[in-house]
């Protein structure tokens, strides 16, 4: 499954980068992920979960963290940013599951790169 998880400062972290349990926990603000034959992006929630069963993220509030520590998954945390800041990254993940933007690594920095 691929996804791209998009955080508060900039930094991505890809399926290529290791399993979604290996993903910063802290400043999640975008998911952009497979759904069958589309890629849908997950965006505004307080919470982020990966669900080893259903093999996907999904984007939760208080009451979905509670069922997270009941039934297990891979919990991440959004944060407050900038609204200007949120746009801009709700823009590259919209990017991303349009197929208008993709990612490439810089090699000799380890970095995820735009590439249009």
């Amino acid at each position: 499954m691929s996804f791209t998880v998009y955080y508060d400062d900039g930094a991505l972290f890809r399926d290529a980068d290791g399993e979604p349990g290996q993903a910063p926990a802290w400043g999640v603000q975008a998911v952009c992920q497979d759904d069958g034959d589309d890629r849908v992006v997950v965006a505004g929630d307080d919470f982020y979960f990966y669900d080893p069963t259903q093999k996907r993220w999904f984007g939760v509030d208080l009451i979905g963290l509670v069922d997270v520590l009941v039934h297990g998954g891979f919990l991440k945390v959004g944060r407050f940013i900038a609204h200007s800041r949120y746009a801009e990254i709700l823009s590259q993940a919209t990017a991303e599951a349009e197929g208008t933007l993709t990612w490439v690594r810089d090699e000799s920095t380890g970095e995820w790169l735009a590439a249009r």
